[in-house]
């Protein structure tokens, strides 16, 4: 599974008269074929590209497990559609003390 931030940029036909799809046409532009995505300190400095240009495409990919490959008790389903016995729970907390 993978997991992903989108920005979406788009114009606001109604109130917006500044920034409308001729002001994006000129100032949004394709990230280069050779940007590394998996270069997490160049992502963060071209996403603070704001004005002038504005670089659109993957600017930041992590390839690393998401939580529920990571955690076994939740792999299957997730806890809220899991069996739940506050007894059980009870039990368990005085297996501390």
């Amino acid at each position: 599974m993978n997991l992903c931030l989108i920005d979406i940029l788009q114009n606001c036909i109604s109130f917006n008269r500044l920034n409308t799809f001729h002001w994006y046409k000129e100032h949004v532009y394709e990230l280069e074929d050779d940007h590394d995505p998996t270069d997490r300190i160049e992502a963060f400095r071209r996403s603070l590209e704001w004005g002038e240009k504005i670089p659109t495409g993957i600017l930041y990919i992590n390839k690393r497990s998401t939580l529920e490959q990571d955690v076994p008790v939740i792999r299957e389903k997730p806890l809220v559609q899991q069996f739940f016995s506050l007894e059980t729970v009870t039990e368990e907390t005085q297996t501390f003390y």
